[in-house]
């Protein structure tokens, strides 16, 4: 298993830039289920970069979005932060990145 790849940070890097021109609506944070959800919201539809983090602070999720549809990478984390699965969303399809093992092979 690995932290945070540089692979996922240039994926991050890449797509909160658009991001910041797209957050006119507004910042939305609330909490769910022990989980922390924060975003924006353009036009009332999710938009552009979604981070869900636990009670300790570590990231769950990454999610993205494009007026209200899932467009771009997700990346979900163990409670430890580690990466567990990337995906991407392109044109209503999902595409696995890769699941990640650790070091004997085996999922987390």
């Amino acid at each position: 298993m690995q932290k945070f790849s540089f692979l996922s940070l240039m994926m991050i890097s890449i797509l909160l830039s658009p991001v910041l021109l797209a957050q006119e609506n507004g910042y939305s944070e609330s909490y769910k289920n022990g989980i922390y959800e924060k975003g924006f919201y353009l036009n009332g539809q999710k938009d552009g970069i979604w981070l869900y983090e636990l009670k300790n602070g570590n990231l769950s999720l990454i999610e993205s979005y494009k007026e209200g549809i899932k467009q771009g990478a997700f990346i979900e984390f163990d409670k430890g932060g580690y990466i567990t699965k990337q995906s991407y969303f392109a044109d209503w399809r999902k595409f696995i990145i890769s699941p990640y093992t650790d070091y004997y092979g085996q999922p987390p």
